[in-house]
């Protein structure tokens, strides 16, 4: 409508400086309005009609917001009722200027409010539909991704319940090569990891079982020998008697170890630190182990450095590390071997400490695993497979470190790193 007006406007001007009815008559000038289905009127500068397209007679002036709006030089808009019609209209008025910006009249346009009303309604009708439509295909993208997402979702977690439920043979097959995937090769993983845990556990409990066994074997073995026998030699009563008491001694140590895991493993393990000297302290483990190496036929060669000072630990658990050590040197050793110990205090403030020995070593497949729990190895001469874990754990606990150095047939390395009370200046 308004752009109709516009058009008329600039033929109007275009074609006369006066408000000529032949030429607003004209078909090209009807043009701006027959198809807009509007009411036009042209309004002379006093207020009076001299063209009105539906041929509504006027013989006074007519007064309207818009015409005045008009008159005043702006476009002016009116809604509301008029005489000869009961519908409700909406007009625009517009001043007619000439060729020198004079204005010579009014041009009027009239439209019925019923048209626009529809016109409006169409329109919200079309937004409602282009709205229903967006929702329905959003709902439509949104189903299809969600299910995207919640069927491999609902997949992993079905196969993580049945595995915590035990069933452990059990794997999750998505492939969606996304986060969910990964998700589900940790769950597959895990699966692994337990299936590998739980074998290692039956292992040791059936290892632990073969362990207690045997000396329970021989403890009793001996002692009905003794309690039935009549008269026993001295010689024979001692060696039954010696028996016992090793295997005893045997049977305490892995109940000890076991004891250890469990402490070490609920994390109830505590320390009784004390500053000590370390030369000393190395010295004391050397006498204690230097027989026993000496009679399985090893040399035992030892080289302390006098000058490292002071370190605080646990006494009783770094003995206890470094016997363990010095045990496992002892077993993989064939006599005539060699086992060494040689320690100093390095730049760093620590003390180091080398347990070496001419074994048939590890190999290259067990010794990343040799400090984990209840693993035994390939060659199994390890009773519980629990040694190298809790040394290796009494050593962190001190901020130390424990490392494994190995060659097979060549023999193998420990090396323990403690830190050291630093010197006085």
């Amino acid at each position: 409508m308004a752009d109709n007006l516009d058009y008329a406007i600039n033929s109007i001007v275009y074609r006369s400086d006066s408000l000529d009815v032949q030429e607003i008559l004209d078909p090209s000038f009807r043009q701006y309005f027959d198809n807009d289905q509007a009411q036009v009127q042209i309004i002379d500068r006093n207020g009076m009609v001299i063209f009105d397209s539906l041929g509504v007679l006027y013989t006074e002036e007519i007064v309207y917001p818009d015409i005045t709006e008009a008159r005043s030089g702006n476009r002016g808009v009116w809604r509301g009722n008029v005489d000869y019609t009961d519908k409700k209209v909406m007009a625009m008025s517009t001043p007619i200027n000439n060729s020198t910006n004079q204005n010579i009249g009014i041009l009027r346009m009239v439209i019925s409010m019923d048209r626009l009303d529809t016109l409006i309604i169409r329109a919200i009708a079309m937004f409602i539909m282009i709205g229903i439509a967006t929702v329905l295909v959003a709902l439509f993208i949104s189903l299809y991704f969600a299910k995207g997402i919640v069927d491999p979702l609902k997949e992993v977690n079905d196969v993580a319940m049945k595995i915590a439920d035990g069933q452990l043979s059990v794997r999750s097959d998505v492939k969606t090569n996304d986060e969910i995937e990964q998700v589900s090769k940790s769950i597959n993983h895990m699966a692994d990891e337990l299936i590998k845990r739980d074998q290692v556990k039956n292992d040791f409990i059936s290892s632990v079982s073969h362990e207690l066994r045997t000396p329970l074997t021989s403890i009793k073995g001996w002692a009905i020998t003794i309690q039935s026998a009549g008269e026993m030699s001295k010689e024979l009563s001692d060696e039954g008697l010696n028996i016992i008491v090793s295997e005893t001694d045997r049977l305490s140590d892995m109940v000890e170890e076991l004891l250890d895991f469990s402490r070490f493993a609920s994390g109830k393990a505590t320390l009784q630190k004390e500053e000590i000297d370390a030369a000393s302290f190395l010295g004391e483990v050397v006498r204690q182990m230097r027989a026993r190496i000496n009679r399985e036929g090893h040399v035992f060669s030892v080289d302390i450095s006098e000058d490292m000072e002071g370190m605080t630990v646990d006494k009783d658990r770094i003995r206890q590390v470094l016997i363990n050590l010095f045990d496992n040197a002892i077993k993989f050793t064939e006599e005539p071997g060699v086992i060494s110990l040689y320690a100093r205090r390095n730049k760093m403030n620590q003390i180091v400490v080398n347990i070496r020995d001419t074994g048939i070593g590890i190999p290259d497949d067990d010794i990343k695993r040799v400090k984990e729990k209840f693993y035994k190895g390939s060659l199994g001469k390890a009773h519980t497979g629990l040694g190298l874990s809790i040394s290796d754990e009494i050593v962190s606990l001190h901020g130390g470190e424990l490392i494994i150095d190995s060659n097979m047939g060549k023999g193998t390395t420990v090396t323990v790193i403690l830190p050291a009370v630093p010197k006085e200046e």
